[in-house]
């Protein structure tokens, strides 16, 4: 009918509202920022897609997949005992990130980056365990030929920060188990990137973990209004950029 009982109306605004909070997964950036870090992430996974299928000489499908704000430690707790991490440092920003690839998909690089697999291609199944049998560990040419892939992700991480905050990233080492790690605190926030990948039949993922610490200093460079505003002016050494670029 349309009427509103006035007692039912005062009783609601009386309440304590009370909203649950997960210490646990600590939400540190806002709904903005992580808008913002999709359009970041969504450039990195566009270049990464080119910049493997250079190196590898095949098609390869690199799609953002998720954006999650969890501790370190359940971060360490989704992924593999065993798998291969890339620890790197971006300066002049804070804190250690990490790319993470499983053990699967290293060695169908490898296999690839070898000169072998070739078949494949041309194969209308793939059976993953036949091809690439498990592994415990990877030998020390393995971990070189790979070290090679992480670098070219390095590159385009880099790169797609570059309207954000220049950055020189540099690749601290090379581990595979990251239950050993002690680079950050159990309870430390971090936001974990997940993207999908599909190299020939294999589909799996591949992950970040980027700390909070990183972000702290590049709030407000985040914020859409830093992005969209059309009252900027522009800088001269934005003019020399754009005017270097139309000239190459």
């Amino acid at each position: 009918s349309g009427e509103l009982d006035e007692e039912i109306i005062e009783e609601d605004n009386e309440k304590t509202k009370v909203k649950k909070y997960d210490f646990r997964r600590p939400t540190k950036l806002s709904k903005e920022y992580i808008n913002t870090l999709y359009m970041i992430f969504e450039d990195f996974s566009k270049m990464s897609s080119s910049v493997l299928s250079t190196q590898l000489r095949t098609n390869v499908g690199f799609h953002l997949a998720a954006i999650e704000q969890v501790s370190y430690d359940e971060f360490i707790h989704s992924i593999p005992k065993f798998t291969l991490l890339g620890i790197f440092h971006s300066q002049p920003l804070n804190g250690v990130q990490l790319v993470e690839m499983n053990p699967q998909l290293c060695m169908l690089l490898v296999e690839i980056l070898c000169g072998g697999l070739d078949s494949l291609q041309a194969q209308e199944t793939f059976d993953q365990e036949k091809v690439i049998p498990p592994k415990k560990s990877f030998t020390e040419i393995e971990v070189a030929v790979l070290e090679e892939v992480v670098q070219q992700l390095l590159f385009v991480f880099e790169h797609v920060w570059q309207d954000t905050c220049e950055l020189t990233t540099g690749l601290e080492g090379m581990d595979t188990n990251p239950q050993l790690l002690q680079n950050m605190s159990p309870n430390e926030p971090v936001v974990m990137v997940t993207f999908t990948i599909k190299v020939l039949k294999m589909e799996t993922f591949i992950n970040l973990c980027i700390p909070y610490v990183f972000f702290e200093g590049i709030l407000d460079k985040l914020s859409f209004r830093n992005w969209f505003d059309s009252n900027q002016q522009g800088s001269a050494a934005d003019t020399q950029e754009l005017q270097k670029n139309l000239n190459a």
